[in-house]
């Protein structure tokens, strides 16, 4: 098991979605590089046969779109040779607020207890299926601390876990320093790039070049 921080599995500029705060600077920057180096290591020592990821990235790896956040780019784990599985309930979580009529972020019992099952029950069936040995799951660090999933993957061998925040260079102390508005035009910009080539629109490129924090971009 491998517990990260969601920003840095992936490019996505405040302006286009409500992910969370991503690294738009320097300090923030570094350290997705740090924990993209960090990752493909441990994969690549562990060697699994398949990879259950929590994180949309698993799917724009493949270059599909989900949830509406047609923007994710991952900045991780590609390219490698290995089955890479999105694990998550695939429903938006403003659809799941509504049926629980709990806001997500206050709905402890579906984000982990409920979530947590489903992934298992996925890991179990597909790991069964293709008869995989060697799983390497990554979620969300918090999950990795509260040891449930842990505890119940246990009944079917060793598990060893791994938590990004045990690194020394994982603090978040880029989220205290000013954004650089040049990285996310980094990204809009190869995004672009990259819908040009997939005969693609995207819904926040134009946008993200008009406005910035409220001001207009040149």
């Amino acid at each position: 098991m491998i517990g990260t921080i969601h920003p840095y599995q992936f490019d996505n500029p405040p302006e286009a979605g409500a992910l969370g705060i991503c690294p738009t600077n320097k300090w923030g920057e570094a350290q997705k590089l740090l924990h993209h180096l960090w990752v493909r290591k441990l994969l690549k020592d562990f060697k699994p046969d398949i990879v259950f990821d929590e994180s949309h990235c698993a799917l724009v790896g493949l270059g599909l779109e989900h949830q509406g956040f047609e923007f994710l780019r991952s900045t991780n784990y590609v390219p490698f040779d290995i089955p890479w599985v999105y694990m998550d309930v695939p429903v938006n979580p403003r659809t799941v607020e509504k049926l629980r009529n709990a806001l997500f972020a206050e709905d402890m019992g579906y984000q982990f207890l409920m979530r947590e099952q489903y992934w298992l029950q996925t890991i179990s069936w597909i790991a069964d299926a293709m008869g995989a040995q060697r799983i390497a799951v990554i979620c969300g660090s918090l999950h990795v601390q509260r040891g449930w999933l842990e505890q119940q993957l246990s009944a079917f061998g060793t598990v060893e876990t791994h938590n990004v925040l045990d690194q020394h260079w994982c603090n978040d102390k880029w989220q205290k320093n000013p954004h650089d508005q040049s990285i996310v035009d980094g990204w809009v910009e190869e995004h672009a790039k990259k819908n040009v080539r997939l005969g693609k629109t995207c819904m926040y490129c134009e946008a993200i070049k008009r406005t910035s924090y409220g001001t207009t971009m040149p």
